[in-house]
């Protein structure tokens, strides 16, 4: 189902089937196992091509679900993220300056997680020949390949592509905390160091979330405080009615006369099939304002389309908003008042 919203989640799908395909086949389980996933793809993928099929678009909608990903995700490279970007600190995503436990734990919790992970998969190589070697085999695997995807095939690294990699690192983790009670549980002594350790554990965990979370109430969004005022501004003299080019996100009260928004010019350039003209599109629509933000997103444009833009619209205020030239002198009238 997630495939009908969010292609990105191809990846994921197919090499889960596929694992799934190997289990069966490899301990000689029935192949009918395998059809209530299959059905369950089946009633999604019909669905989606019977509204393919009857909106008449069928072309356009598989050019959607497996080209304009890719294409579109050639813009990242120009915006590269390192990635290990995450692990270094940053206190917009670990909260309050300088090493803390939040940032602390986050290391550590990766680390050990990615670090059984391993352990496993190595384990689980030499011990191939045992049936029940194999679910950790591919699980390992599985979580192996997200792990190098993400560093060497994922052009866009941004932190949301960690999340399925997340959910392998906490099944690890809580993987060596149940080894380590399975030893400590034969004794005693060894029983009372592993609460202790589990006390200390959970209350670094408690101190962690406090170190990165607290702090962030207190923060005043001074960033965008410009931004603020210019949406104030335009619900005051905008009609919500009226079509507003955004080409950053924060209008969205206004619907879009672009099928390009919130989005920099630059993603034009990497598809291979051609989008309507801007000009045609706001002459459809009618379109009198323009919202470029404080980056001038016009300039990533195609060359033609910011000659038409500057030619035919005049920058107010900060020049974040641009107005057509025949309504900018009544709108000025409504901006002074």
């Amino acid at each position: 189902m997630s495939l009908l919203v969010l292609q990105k989640t191809l990846f994921h799908v197919v090499i889960c089937a596929g694992f799934l395909l190997v289990f069966l086949l490899w301990n000689r389980r029935p192949i009918r196992l395998f059809l209530p996933f299959l059905y369950g793809g089946l009633v999604a993928g019909l669905l989606l091509l019977g509204w393919g099929i009857g909106t008449g678009n069928m072309s356009m909608l598989l050019y959607s679900l497996i080209k304009v990903p890719m294409e579109v995700s050639n813009v990242s490279k120009m915006f590269a993220i390192p990635p290990l970007n995450y692990f270094y600190f940053n206190d917009i995503y670990y909260g309050i300056s300088g090493w803390n436990w939040g940032f602390i734990l986050n290391r550590i919790l990766w680390i050990a997680g990615l670090a059984v992970c391993a352990i496993r998969f190595v384990w689980s190589l030499f011990h191939i020949s045992k049936k029940e070697t194999l679910p950790d085999l591919l699980i390992t695997t599985l979580c192996i390949v997200q792990t190098l995807t993400f560093i060497f095939m994922m052009p866009a690294k941004h932190a949301q592509y960690l999340i399925p990699l997340a959910v392998f690192v906490v099944f690890y983790v809580a993987d060596a905390i149940d080894f380590v009670w399975l030893q400590a549980k034969k004794a005693v002594f060894t029983r009372m160091l592993f609460a202790v350790g589990i006390g200390v554990f959970l209350f670094l965990c408690i101190r962690g979330y406090h170190d990165t979370t607290d702090v962030k109430y207190l923060w005043y969004n001074g960033g965008n405080q410009d931004e603020i005022q210019m949406l104030q501004t335009m619900l005051r003299t905008i009609p919500t009615t009226e079509y507003v080019f955004d080409m950053v996100g924060v209008s969205m009260y206004y619907p879009q006369p672009y099928v390009l928004s919130n989005a920099p010019g630059q993603i034009l350039f990497f598809l291979s099939r051609p989008l309507p003209t801007i000009a045609s599109s706001l002459i459809a629509t009618d379109t009198k304002y323009i919202y470029q933000g404080s980056a001038k997103r016009i300039t990533t444009f195609r060359e033609e389309d910011q000659h038409y833009m500057n030619e035919h619209f005049t920058p107010v205020g900060d020049g974040s908003l641009l107005v057509r030239n025949d309504v900018v002198d009544s709108f000025r009238e409504r901006w002074s008042r």
